[in-house]
């Protein structure tokens, strides 16, 4: 059952990515949804315990995993979760390398992406100050919160 949950968040978790690289890119609001998603997709997957874990990685201000140049960081992101979605649909598997890839392509997305917004007027909802304040008030909540927040549609259920 938690499989089939998480396959169904996972599948809009990526159609929501894919609609905001069409769409010209992130803003806190859509990066915040997609640490949500995330967090809860971890959850789901990978049991109790892990949703303090990551957000704290997430608040974190670290220089994200060097890349060819040749991709954008949001494709690798959107590529790692499709890898990830796949084996959890075909395999059942949900831990593992491929959720570490998944995990990891997170991080260095939220990373390259507050690295952008650094030095963005603060008084903004597209300033670093806003977004870390997001982060914080989503890492203040206890799993049990976290699995109760409204994310994804099927949440509204």
């Amino acid at each position: 059952m938690a499989n089939e949950i998480a396959l169904a968040d996972l599948d809009e978790l990526t159609s929501q990515l894919k609609r905001s690289i069409d769409n010209g890119g992130f803003d806190n609001t859509s990066v915040m949804w997609l640490i949500k998603a995330w967090t809860k997709i971890a959850i789901l997957t990978n049991g109790p315990g892990i949703h303090k874990k990551m957000v704290a990685y997430f608040v974190m201000k670290r220089e994200p995993t060097k890349t060819s140049g040749k991709s954008k960081r949001s494709k690798d992101l959107l590529r790692s979760l499709e890898d990830y979605e796949t084996m959890v649909e075909k395999n059942g598997i949900t831990g593992g390398d491929f959720f570490t890839r998944a995990d990891k392509a997170m991080l260095d997305f939220v990373w390259e992406y507050r690295k952008a917004i650094t030095g963005l007027k603060e008084d903004t909802k597209t300033g670093e100050k806003d977004f870390v304040g997001r982060i914080q008030q989503w890492m203040n909540l206890s799993e049990e919160q976290v699995m109760k927040q409204v994310v994804f549609n099927m949440d509204r259920s």
